[in-house]
This record gives structure tokens, C-alpha cells and sequence, in this order.
């Protein structure tokens, strides 16, 4: 089974999975944790931008550099996250498609970008188990601060509040099946919510 963890930074995503993998592993459960790494495309954007003289002529924009992102993140789950749901038991992947959607969805991106997260989520028919931890975005930035700002535009307040605002809008939607965790209570309580759903969907606890 693929359970996936999804919420804006500051969430609580990182704490909860290794809340989860203790547990399940006590269980006796067979259990991989993986986080989506961060973007190559990014990175070879930025080389192109500093190194490529003929970078212009690619003509980038929002929309294909959705899809680069959109295309690699398939490619992640192809080569890395299916092949070992054949091996574990419980496979936890910390961001998932209500994650790529609210990146984008803050980032102004069109309508082709979700419906392309969209057919990716189509495509990858694996049984899985979504879970969006839902914190206040005053209470997740509060937490980003405590453990210090990174340089991630994802850190940055205004666009923090922006990102809020797009999982919020996307999650009631209901785009994307999802349970909600309380994000604002205490790890034990989030941890006891997340395995009485994954208890639901046939993990034996």
C-alpha cells in the first residue's frame, strides 16, 4: 500500500512519516519512507540561464515548465516509488499530487498544469491512502521560523500564505481523495488519526 503525506511546509509532514515508520515497523510491518527529491529541472534551468547562450530560444514558460516538473515527478514515481511497493509492505511518500497542484496552482499556473497532475494521478492506479495534514498557515510558518528560513520560495511568508490558500481551495475541490489529519493538534493525536485511517484500508494493526 502507498500512503502519501501531503501539507503546505511547516506542516508537520517530515515528523508524522517518521511518527508512522516507527510504529508500523513495530508492527511488524515492512515499511519504506521516501520524500520527493527536490527538482532537477530547476537546477538545469539555472545552469541554462547562467551557462546556455542559446537559452532564449527554448522559449520557456509556466506551462512547459509545468510539464518538465509535472513529467519528471512521474518519472520519480515510475522508476522509484512502484518498484517498491512490489518489496514493502507500506510504502509512506512525504508529497504527492495535492502538493505539485497547490505548488503550481500558487505559482500561477494555467489550467493545463492541473490537468496534466491530474492524468499523472489517473495514470499511477496504485492502492493508496491520502493523507493532507491540514495546519493553520500561522501556525506552520511559526514552525518554519523556529527551525530557521531556507532560501525555498516555498518559505517565504507571502508566498506561504499564497501556497495556503491554493491546498485549501484544491482539498475542497475534492480533486484529489484525501483524508484530513487536524495538523494543529498534538503528533500523538495527528499519528493516532493517520493509523485508524490506514488501519481502514487494510494495513493489519
Amino acid at each position: 500500500m502507498l500512503v502519501t503525506i501531503s501539507g503546505i511546509d511547516g506542516a508537520g509532514k517530515s515528523s508524522l512519516a517518521k511518527k508512522l515508520e516507527h510504529i508500523l515497523v513495530v508492527n511488524g510491518i515492512k515499511v519504506k519512507l521516501i520524500e520527493f527529491p527536490c527538482s532537477k529541472v530547476w537546477t538545469m534551468i539555472e545552469n541554462l540561464e547562467k551557462k546556455g547562450d542559446k537559452f532564449p530560444t527554448y522559449g520557456l514558460n509556466s506551462t512547459s515548465v509545468g510539464m518538465a516538473l509535472n513529467l519528471e515527478r512521474l518519472a520519480f514515481m515510475q522508476d522509484v516509488v512502484l518498484p517498491n511497493l512490489d518489496v514493502y509492505q507500506v510504502v509512506i511518500l512525504q508529497r504527492y499530487m495535492l502538493d505539485f497542484a497547490a505548488i503550481g496552482r500558487a505559482q500561477n499556473a494555467g489550467i493545463a498544469d492541473l490537468e496534466l497532475v491530474e492524468d499523472i494521478n489517473r495514470l499511477l492506479n496504485v492502492h493508496k491512502i491520502s493523507l493532507f495534514v491540514d495546519t493553520q498557515q500561522n501556525e506552520a510558518y511559526r514552525r518554519i521560523n523556529k527551525r530557521g528560513i531556507s532560501v525555498d520560495i516555498r518559505e517565504q511568508y507571502d508566498f506561504h500564505k499564497h501556497l495556503y490558500d491554493s491546498y485549501q481551495f484544491l482539498y475542497n475541490s475534492n480533486i484529489f481523495e484525501c483524508y484530513r489529519l487536524d495538523g494543529n493538534l498534538s503528533l500523538n493525536e495527528i499519528t493516532q488519526q493517520a493509523l485508524e485511517i490506514i488501519k481502514m484500508g487494510g494495513v493489519p494493526l
